[in-house]
């Protein structure tokens, strides 16, 4: 019997804050159902943050090959 793989997944949202040398980082994780729901949440992000330089992310989507996963940044 082959073991199936196991994975690790974003259960609540939180958020992380770094700052260096003037710049200031402010990173979101939160658990999405769909690339829309990743999107969704991206824009709302953009939305609250108008003066941010960049929105940088990530999302893998699938348990096995072929994943969907897109990043930005």
């Amino acid at each position: 019997m082959i073991e199936a793989d196991s994975f690790q997944t974003i259960t609540k949202q939180n958020t992380g804050y770094y700052k260096e040398k003037g710049s200031k980082f402010t990173a979101f994780a939160f658990p999405c159902a769909s690339e829309e729901d990743a999107k969704s949440n991206i824009d709302r992000l953009r939305k609250e943050n108008p003066t941010a330089c960049h929105v940088c992310f990530a999302w893998r989507f699938g348990t096995s090959e072929p994943y969907t996963d897109r990043y930005s940044d």
